[in-house]
């Protein structure tokens, strides 16, 4: 009797967990949490553990495909088959892999272009973002300046509630190493990076501090230059 009892109970919570998750409105849960954040999309498809999202667009930002897989502890978010991000919400962490991610094709009017390659791994700490990781990004180049670059070879480390920012910089007229700080909070805006540039410009030796203030291109989330 028992035995019959345990056998049907785990055949119906089994038949009621693969119901749950096939036909969860997972769909109406992500258009709620896009809108709520002013992202646009065509279509959202999927259950519990695999979403696809088609045509994601915000600002000028837009994304063809993106694909979210969910596992026990961690999410995986897919984009253009190049970028594969790594979420893990219990400790507040994030990897990121860049397989010679175009960012030209994730723009309506590309006005930002290059090829990323890197590792990144991404820590939340007291509201500021903590990055630690190297890559590579090649050809690149913006409407914005003159400028055309061959590739920039970086690496970012920890450095107390800050990061340490260290560049190669390797371009048509721009050369040179920049060492600098980048601080980065949730709220971005109010983050920037500052450092110092040595190299040459057009062949003559410059040695220059770097300031950037975030909140001069950001508003609100959002960029003042439509990237």
């Amino acid at each position: 009797m028992m035995k019959r009892f345990f056998i049907y109970t785990f055949i119906f919570i089994t038949a009621f967990l693969i119901t749950f998750v096939m036909t969860f409105p997972i769909g109406n849960l992500t258009a709620y949490l896009l809108s709520k954040y002013g992202f646009y999309y065509s279509r959202i498809e999927g259950n519990l553990f695999h979403v696809t999202i088609n045509n994601l667009e915000k600002g000028n930002i837009l994304i063809k495909k993106v694909e979210m897989k969910n596992y026990i502890y961690k999410q995986k978010i897919s984009i253009n088959e190049s970028l594969q991000i790594y979420l893990y919400p219990l400790s507040k962490a994030a990897d990121l892999i860049c397989f010679s991610f175009e960012i030209s094709a994730v723009q309506e009017k590309p006005q930002v272009y290059g090829k990323l390659t890197g590792k990144y791994k991404l820590n939340l700490k007291n509201k500021v973002i903590i990055i630690s990781g190297e890559g590579n990004l090649k050809e690149f180049k913006t409407v914005f300046f003159p400028i055309y670059l061959y590739e920039v070879r970086h690496r970012l480390e920890p450095n107390i509630e800050k990061n340490s920012v260290y560049a190669d910089i390797t371009g048509k007229d721009l050369n040179g190493k920049f060492n600098g700080i980048l601080y980065l909070p949730v709220n971005i805006k109010d983050g920037y990076i500052k450092g110092k540039f040595s190299g040459k410009f057009m062949n003559l030796g410059i040695s220059e501090d770097i300031y950037i203030q975030f909140n001069r291109y950001i508003i609100d989330g959002e960029s003042k230059i439509k990237f």
